[in-house]
């Protein structure tokens, strides 16, 4: 019988990530090193916060945890957000967006995407 090689952790012992920007901050529950192919974190807005525009050459998942979010895409176009929606991300500047907590208390996104070597492009 082989020796398991689940990773088990605990929430509280992962250390948080220096802030993404003043008022963001990023958590990561597994990245490169410790999962084969996937990234994936949390990250908390502070309320009114906003991150800036940006797409990837790879795909992106993002669920909404708690609080309320505005979503920009490439067409300038705005969707709310509340905890339990999703959105997903295509690869390139399709998939661009621009995340702002519009709520009244601090927002927290999950966000999954593969770790191979992705570029970010910000266009803001």
């Amino acid at each position: 019988m082989s020796k398991s090689e689940i990773i088990f952790r605990r929430l509280d012992d992962i250390g948080l990530r220096e802030p993404l920007r003043p008022g963001i901050l990023v958590k990561k529950l597994c990245e490169k090193g410790s999962a084969q192919k996937l990234d994936v974190g949390y990250m908390w807005y502070e309320t009114g916060t906003k991150g800036r525009k940006h797409y990837h050459d790879t795909e992106e998942l993002q669920l909404v945890l708690y609080g309320t979010c505005t979503v920009n895409d490439i067409e300038d176009k705005d969707h709310i957000l509340k905890a339990g929606d999703t959105f997903l991300c295509p690869p390139g500047p399709s998939g661009t967006h621009g995340i702002r907590n519009t709520g009244d208390f601090p927002m927290c996104l999950l966000y999954i995407y593969p770790t191979q070597n992705y570029q970010t492009e910000y266009l803001e």
